[in-house]
């Protein structure tokens, strides 16, 4: 296996704009993200947390040791040591080009996003700027804090991800990096799994995937926390993913990968939670392994 040294490493700085305002479709052309490879698969891998086979799943789904990725490490309160140990993973694994965004301090976010709010769109990028570069393969977001990762992101950064995803780029995450995909994230609560009114914290997510809501950690208690989202948030399903569990999203498909399993939440004709009884009825779940696939 090839040593890091062999990882060419650069790191380029990133917009933040407040997640307050409405999200706009698109603020850079499709062509800027063009790929420049045949071999990348597009979608979404969105991983459970802990990622260790995984990351070699995710390479092969970027198109290998050619790959260009851009590493993502804004939900971390360590951000560059969590940048630096996805890129000895990735290294390991053969990977020789990989791009570290690196997070604006909060000074420049609320800078930016105070431009933001008065319009100065222009001078808020100026501020702080979201930059993936042209011919970039696949983008993946390390874990931490969903709630700061959407908010040193902002509205740029999330058009941005938007406009490459579109383009056929891979998104990926992991842990915070895969909560926040929806149009909702979970962000905390039911620590003890019980259900009841209010327990459950919830927040604005990236929108890529749209209505499908994702949670991780599974194994943490979690197993109701996708029943009261769906009870409780304008969300279509949910999926429930284990540590080193990844699932990859494409053409209205969902393949498993890893080594735990994958929850896929949906309401059923008669769903409905009971909160005053902490239950349940109506929840349709399917439990999915490694090599199972299925149409969302």
């Amino acid at each position: 296996m090839p040593p890091a040294a062999h990882c060419n490493l650069t790191t380029t700085p990133m917009a933040v704009i407040p997640r307050s305002v409405p999200l706009p479709d698109r603020t850079a052309p499709k062509e800027a993200y063009v790929m420049q490879t045949s071999n990348r698969s597009g979608g979404f891998f969105l991983i459970g947390g802990k990622s260790k086979t995984c990351f070699a799943v995710f390479l092969k789904l970027a198109g290998g040791s050619d790959a260009k990725i851009v590493v993502i490490p804004h939900a971390s309160s360590v951000p560059s040591e969590a940048a630096a140990d996805v890129v000895e993973q990735f290294a390991l694994l053969g990977a020789r080009n990989v791009t570290v965004l690196e997070p604006p301090t909060l000074f420049r976010a609320r800078v930016a996003s105070f431009l933001w709010k008065l319009g100065a769109r222009w001078l808020s990028r100026f501020v702080s700027d979201t930059v993936i570069p042209s011919g970039t393969d696949a983008v993946y977001i390390s874990g931490g804090d969903q709630d700061q990762l959407v908010e040193k992101l902002g509205a740029g950064g999330i058009a941005t991800l938007r406009a490459f995803s579109r383009a056929g780029g891979l998104v990926s995450g992991t842990s915070a990096g895969a909560a926040c995909m929806g149009n909702y994230m979970i962000t905390g609560g039911m620590s003890d799994g019980a259900i009841r009114a209010g327990s459950l914290r919830t927040g604005r997510g990236l929108g890529l995937t749209g209505r499908i809501l994702f949670d991780t950690h599974m194994k943490r208690n979690r197993f109701n926390r996708p029943i009261v989202a769906l009870a409780t948030l304008d969300m279509d399903a949910a999926f429930g993913l284990d540590e080193d569990t990844g699932v990859h999203i494409t053409n209205g498909t969902a393949s498993v990968h890893g080594v735990g399993k994958v929850w896929y939440y949906r309401r059923g004709a008669d769903f409905g939670v009971d909160f005053s009884a902490g239950s349940a009825h109506g929840v349709n779940v399917e439990v999915l392994t490694a090599g199972g696939v299925i149409a969302i």
